[in-house]
């Protein structure tokens, strides 16, 4: 079996993967390298193997983390969201799986008809600009996941630096690393004290390859379109 990056978007776009980390188990599903950017995905317990697109199921993940640490951190209210650069995949990810959202600024990148499509449908807003001090402008959600220019990010703001490098030296009251999720998750401790905290957020960068994700998605791309997104 195979599945494309289609399928995987699709997979995506029915499904909440925030909530697929958060419950993640053990498994004994297993990724390795199948060709150029192609993982084989083997699952022994249910007699699953699939090829999948690496760069893909990457992507789904950090877009993943990326969502759930906006839901674990951003203050309550609505959410002015800044992404600089991003995959389509991020864009969709943050837009459909955090509810706070009411507008997206995007600099560096491009919203395609499938999302604008959706944006319409639910009400927010979205833009787009090549001047990134201009896109972040009072948001209080900024996914960085290119390298940006010297900024000042507002009180209250949640800042995730999913570029894998360091930022310049920025104000902030609190850093949240992505191995601090699953605490928060756990409520083992905040991840603001006041509303009013600017919290940046370090991913990892490129994200990871996750069995159980990939699992989840493949289960959830054959229920989506179960006539035509397998192919041998």
């Amino acid at each position: 079996m195979r599945l494309s990056a289609e399928d995987l978007r699709d997979a995506l776009d029915c499904v909440d993967p925030v909530e697929m980390l958060i419950r993640a188990t053990d498994s004994a599903a297993t990724l390795t390298h199948y060709d150029t950017d192609l993982v084989l995905l083997d699952d022994p317990g249910c007699g699953l193997r699939c090829v999948l697109p690496e760069t893909s199921l990457r992507d789904a993940y950090a877009a993943s983390m990326a969502a759930l640490a906006a839901r674990l951190l951003i203050a309550p209210g609505v959410a002015i969201t800044c992404v600089l650069g991003g995959s389509r995949l991020h864009l969709s990810v943050l837009a459909r799986n955090v509810k706070a959202i009411s507008h997206i600024a995007v600099c560096a990148g491009d919203i395609d008809t499938r999302l604008t499509e959706y944006l319409d449908l639910t009400g927010i807003g979205y833009s787009t600009t090549t001047d990134f001090h201009e896109a972040a402008r009072g948001a209080n959600l900024i996914l960085l996941t290119e390298p940006a220019p010297a900024f000042r990010p507002c009180e209250s703001a949640v800042l995730i630096n999913a570029t894998g490098q360091p930022l310049a030296a920025l104000a902030v009251d609190r850093v949240v690393t992505e191995d601090d999720l699953p605490g928060l998750v756990a409520g083992e401790y905040p991840g603001r004290i006041t509303r009013a905290d600017t919290v940046l957020v370090e991913l990892h960068g490129r994200g990871r390859l996750s069995p159980q994700l990939a699992a989840d998605l493949y289960w959830a791309a054959l229920a989506s379109r179960p006539t035509t997104t397998a192919h041998r």
